[in-house]
């Protein structure tokens, strides 16, 4: 059951900026059976007040998704949280206008369309959500059906309970609409192929190890982390594990690595390393020297360094969160990669030259090389 102090960054979840849903004036019915959406998750039926790990709060569930949440009291009552279902008028006019067949035309490149994509669905207002939805339902290209489906589930469900139809009914219906000169017609045609990224070239041709690419810091200081944790909002006091980690380190130049398994190294992930230019020395044997400053919580299945002075810039949002980093790094002033074990606790290591960092060591493997065994077992599956 998922809980108010689990929201990330991007949105996805209960806690965020807003959830990207329309503001109502009305406070919602909390009665037990009541629906409501809880933004972030869709429809949900009240249960009831409840207590959960000591704190008081609300629960809610689906039990068409079988998601369950639990809501602090203090984030109940507030419509960035949860809010009243639309109106019948207004779920009517919504289908209307998904129902819209003027052709659409999108020739920007997949990466300008999947940021747009991600970011909408993250951290889009309802009416943004929906006027992209049915942008893909009347697109010329058969590739956007895809896209669609992936909107239908944040569109679809309030749409269909509020007019009583089945969810799955009201899809048909909607590709239905558009079979004839929509992305779901069988005329359309899929996008020509796009020239693939060449990726950067390593100046250093570091054996058993991957670049990813070159950023700037301007300042004296790092920050490690789940690219969702690196901001300001999810700072902590010092404790075993935490979400993000400062880091002082010399300006200039970094270089970002990572650190292959020799058994199969276009596969399994051992470490990411982040290091100054100045620094290449300290790329044998660093994980031997290095001291560690913390383990971090990774809940994306990414690891990131950002240079701290553009943690809170929401300029760099779209390459941090959304997928506009090039080949990893995020704007020229931080890099990120898959973390190599998925989610999980990664302990992180630096080096320093006069207090400052000149390497940062995040370690995927854990206390034991048992890691290289599950992930290569998972690669043979």
């Amino acid at each position: 059951m998922g809980s108010a102090a689990g929201s990330a960054d991007a949105g996805g979840a209960v806690g965020g900026a807003t959830g990207g849903m329309t503001r109502t004036a009305s406070a919602p019915t909390l009665q037990p059976g009541a629906w409501v959406v809880v933004v972030g998750l869709g429809p949900m039926q009240v249960v009831g007040p409840r207590e959960h790990q000591g704190k008081y709060g609300m629960k809610f569930t689906n039990e068409h998704t079988g998601t369950g949440y639990f809501l602090e009291d203090a984030y109940v009552h507030k419509v960035d949280h949860v809010r009243p279902l639309i109106s019948r008028e207004e779920a009517a006019r919504r289908v209307a206008l998904l129902e819209e067949t003027t052709p659409f035309r999108d020739e920007r490149p997949s990466k300008q369309r999947a940021v747009e994509l991600h970011r909408t669905m993250a951290r889009g207002s309802d009416t943004e959500r929906l006027e992209l939805l049915r942008m893909k339902y009347a697109s010329v290209f058969a590739d956007d059906a895809l896209a669609a489906n992936r909107l239908e589930e944040d569109v679809l469900p309030e749409l269909a309970l509020v007019l009583g139809i089945d969810e799955r009914l009201l899809a048909r219906q909607l590709h239905a609409k558009h079979a004839i000169l929509g992305a779901f017609a069988k005329t359309a045609k899929r996008r020509p192929a796009e020239k693939e990224p060449t990726p950067p070239k390593d100046p250093w041709r570091v054996k058993g190890h991957a670049y990813v690419g070159v950023f700037t810091v301007s300042g004296d200081r790092l920050i490690g982390g789940d690219p969702i944790y690196v901001t300001t909002k999810h700072d902590e006091p010092a404790q075993e594990v935490t979400q993000n980690v400062g880091i002082d380190a010399l300006p200039g130049t970094w270089r970002c690595y990572l650190e292959l398994d020799p058994k199969d190294p276009s596969e399994v992930t051992m470490s990411f390393i982040a290091v100054h230019d100045s620094a290449k020395k300290e790329l044998a044997g660093g994980r031997r020297k290095a001291r560690t400053v913390a383990k971090l919580w990774v809940d994306s299945g990414q690891m990131a360094v950002v240079d701290a002075a553009i943690r809170d810039d929401a300029s760099y949002d779209d390459a941090r969160l959304f997928g506009a980093d090039d080949h990893g790094i995020i704007g020229g002033r931080g890099c990120k990669v898959l973390s190599g074990g998925g989610d999980g606790t990664y302990t992180t290591r630096v080096i320093e030259r006069d207090g400052k960092a000149v390497y940062v060591h995040v370690d995927f493997t854990g206390e034991t090389r048992d890691f290289l065994i599950r992930a290569r077992d998972q690669i043979k599956r």
